[in-house]
Parts: structure tokens; sequence; C-alpha cells
């Protein structure tokens, strides 16, 4: 089985392969360019691409979210009318990942080091640290 890290570069690998940062690749040189002339315009750019891109990480949730609500169960996994792509849960929470890593790794942050340094920080803190159950 593939470590995290591993799975990181395999989707951003795919995402790259199938053309979904073609645009962004455009983007990043355009702001190198502009980050000598106005480096605050280049860091605003920065930001909104990346933010847009944790939104896109958002949508996935929504799309789990709306499984729920129409009935389906946390661990059904279906295909769509035509037959061929996975729905479900399951399935959207897979996307929540793969867009993670994606991102992750095109950002050079190493998801399996910064989960384990928060797991270690999480296992060290007190029972419900101010939060109640819900």
């Amino acid at each position: 089985m593939s470590n995290l890290e591993d799975l990181q570069q395999q989707a951003h690998k795919n995402a790259r392969d199938k053309g979904f940062h073609a645009v962004a690749d455009r983007l990043k040189v355009h702001v190198e360019e502009l980050r000598s002339q106005d480096p605050e315009l280049a860091a605003l750019i920065l930001s909104s691409y990346y933010s847009n891109r944790l939104m896109l990480i958002v949508g996935e949730l929504s799309e789990a979210h709306e499984e729920l609500r129409t009935g389906h169960l946390m661990s059904d996994v279906y295909v769509n009318e035509d037959g061929k792509k996975p729905e479900g849960v399951p399935v959207e929470l897979a996307d929540v990942g793969i867009r993670l890593m994606d991102l992750s790794e095109e950002a050079k942050i190493s998801l399996e080091n910064e989960i384990g340094k928060k797991m270690n920080f999480n296992s060290e803190r007190p029972q419900l640290h101010g939060n109640k159950t819900f």
C-alpha cells in the first residue's frame, strides 16, 4: 500500500496529466513576473487562486452532505445513471482527499508530516478541550 506522500504525489500528477493545472501554470508565470513590480498584487492573485482551490474541496464536502440529505447512507456507493461514474459519500470523501492531496503537493506541503504533527498535538490536549459533544 502507498503511503500518504506517494498518494499525494500521485494525485497531483494525475491532476496535471488531465490538464487541471494548465491555467494555474500560466497564471503563476504572470504572477512571478508581477512579483517584482507589484508584490502586493501578486500575493493577492495567489491568495485568490488558493482560496478558490480550498473552496473546491468544500464543494466536495457539500456533495457528500447532499448524498446524506437525499437518503443515502454513509457507506452507500452506487453508479450514476449512465452506469459508469461512482457516487456516494465514500466517493465524495475520496474526492476531498484527492483535491486536498493535489493542492498540498502543489503548495509543497507534506500532509503526512503535518497530519502526524497535528495528531501528536491533539493527543496531548485535555478531554474535549472546552468543547461540547454534539
